[in-house]
């Protein structure tokens, strides 16, 4: 009777058994068809076509909410075709950035996905059979589970950004609230072939369409950066780096000169980038020439005789205009007014050994500068407001001890940029205990830092070549979501004349104590130096692409 029973009690539960089977293996194949929809296209072509397909939409309905400006002066208009603005590159970002990560994903763990698709596999067969291996089931559910949880860290990641922004939440009223009447936000937007400028002061809003098409602006910028491009591929001694002053005055003319012309008032400018717009210096936009003497003996003495923005105006940049919408708010009182790290060092077994690694870490030396920075910065703030970490002590445990007691991290050393796959862009830190020395982006979206500036004084630590569309992705980016208010950073290679900015900038920020002013400062000061050279031959630090190398993002008003 007792056995009876139970057979009764298993026949009736066979078929829920079965179900129970067949509706976990469908939920699996499922699970494996969506992840299918995340490989990327052979040629990108869907890519290009979701992208095209949005910049279309969103440029119809700015055009059609500013056509409904022109006639009718309403500023609700306005504001719908600034919103929208946002919209379109918060779209795009989304579609790149989403790209990007699963392109990522798959590179990087390609034996990972073949190990997840054998157990997937086997898992299924296991299941079919009449007489499975409870104990081989679970085993092969707990690696999913382990691969699973692997793959989930990139996806909430992805899912993480916002793909939309809600229309009550821009308000272009607080920011005209916060700001003075010196100030003007700069918002450049691109429709199609054709650039519009979106502004704002404490008591006014509007827009300039310029008369310029888009690809000949792109042009200019690219011939401006072009010998810069050249000096990085060893092409072009250092000396020969030629930054052309009539292209930087045609730039200003074309993106600037009306717009500040109608805001005579304007003592700083706050500029929010689009596109290839990142890759310009605006501070080094010549405004103007003076009749200054050349001085035959001093190379770059040239670029003395030039009016440049920077004289008239301090300059700093925004990702997004709903960032200045936020205020910075200080969790806690910090230690330290500046923890500085810099000065790397590789321990001899991993250069030994890495020649067999992606990145061949012999191609990384000393890099005197840095040290002297780190240096400097102790000798501006002296022992009590300051914490440096040089050396074998520019480690990771280190960094993420100090460096969130801290106002200001100054951080100086190798910066590698990863252009395919961002997300493995990384900074150098010393090796300790033969580990990998490198802090990748990904790991450090995940600090909570809450200090009010972070400086990259490491070789286009901007990674302006990845910015715009793909800005999600960018070391930058990832300090903003370890809760920094603002980074400094560089365009191009930092050497040992850009790197003598660093110094000035400390003595400024510790008499004015606000950011924009002290690089401003610093940048002035840099110009007008003239120092020894190789040979005795006496060189300006006028030259452009040396003063204005570091810039400032910032992320909250």
């Amino acid at each position: 009777m007792k056995f009876g029973g139970i057979l009764l009690v298993l026949l009736f539960l066979f078929p829920v058994i079965l179900r129970g089977i067949n509706i976990e293996q469908n939920s699996l194949e499922e699970n494996v068809k969506e992840s299918n929809k995340y490989f990327p296209d052979p040629d990108n072509s869907r890519y290009y076509y979701i992208s095209e397909r949005i910049e279309n939409v969103f440029s119809s309905i700015i055009k059609y909410f500013l056509h409904l400006y022109d006639r009718t002066f309403n500023k609700i208009f306005i504001e719908k075709a600034f919103y929208f603005s946002e919209i379109k590159n918060t779209y795009i970002y989304r579609l790149n950035f989403v790209k990007n990560e699963i392109d990522t994903f798959f590179e990087i763990n390609k034996k990972k996905w073949g190990k997840f698709s054998l157990i997937n596999n086997r898992y299924f067969e296991n299941l079919l059979k009449v007489n499975f291996n409870r104990n081989e089931i679970n085993l092969y559910k707990n690696n999913l589970s382990l691969l699973d949880r692997e793959y989930s860290e990139l996806m909430k990641l992805v899912s993480g950004i916002p793909i939309t922004l809600r229309f009550k939440d821009f308000n272009t009223k607080l920011i005209q609230k916060r700001m003075n009447s010196g100030q003007l936000i700069i918002k450049y937007t691109v429709l199609k072939e054709n650039v519009f400028i979106f502004y704002i002061t404490n008591k006014s809003i509007g827009y300039v369409k310029l008369k310029v098409r888009y690809n000949q602006i792109f042009k200019k910028i690219k011939d401006l950066a072009e010998p810069l491009d050249d000096f990085k591929s060893g092409n072009v001694d250092y000396l020969r780096i030629n930054y052309n002053l009539n292209i930087a005055n045609y730039l200003y003319n074309v993106l600037l000169r009306q717009l500040l012309k109608n805001h005579k008032n304007v003592e700083e400018i706050f500029i929010i980038p689009e596109k290839e717009l990142f890759k310009l210096p605006f501070e080094a936009l010549v405004t103007g020439f003076s009749d200054k003497d050349l001085d035959p003996e001093i190379i770059f003495s040239e670029y003395e005789s030039v009016n440049y923005l920077i004289q008239k105006y301090a300059i700093s940049y925004y990702f997004s205009l709903f960032d200045v919408q936020k205020s910075f708010k200080e969790k806690y009182r910090k230690k330290y007014i500046v923890t500085a790290f810099g000065n790397p060092i590789i321990e001899d077994r991993l250069r030994e050994k890495s020649e067999s690694m992606l990145i061949n870490f012999k191609y990384f030396n000393k890099i005197p500068s840095s040290r002297r920075e780190i240096l400097d910065i102790k000798r501006i703030f002296v022992e009590k407001g300051c914490k440096i970490f040089l050396d074998k002590e520019f480690n990771k445990r280190n960094f993420e001890t100090y460096a969130p007691e801290s106002k200001i991290v100054h951080i100086a050393t190798h910066f590698v940029n990863n252009i395919d796959f961002p997300k493995y862009s990384a900074l150098l830190f010393s090796s300790r205990d033969n580990n990998t020395p490198f802090y990748y982006i990904h790991e450090i979206s995940k600090l909570k830092l809450n200090s009010e500036l972070i400086v990259l004084s490491a070789c286009e630590s901007l990674e302006k070549d990845i910015l715009g569309l793909n800005g999600l992705s960018s070391m930058s980016f990832s300090f903003k979501n370890s809760g920094v208010k603002s980074v400094i950073v560089s365009m191009w290679p930092v050497d040992e004349f850009s790197s003598r900015l660093v110094p000035l900038f400390y003595e400024n920020y510790k008499r004015v104590k606000k950011f924009s002013l002290a690089l401003r400062d610093a940048k002035l000061r840099l110009m007008k130096k003239n120092i020894k050279f190789r040979n005795n031959i006496k060189i300006s630090l006028s030259h452009p692409f040396i003063w204005s190398n570091y810039i400032l993002y910032n992320f909250y008003f």
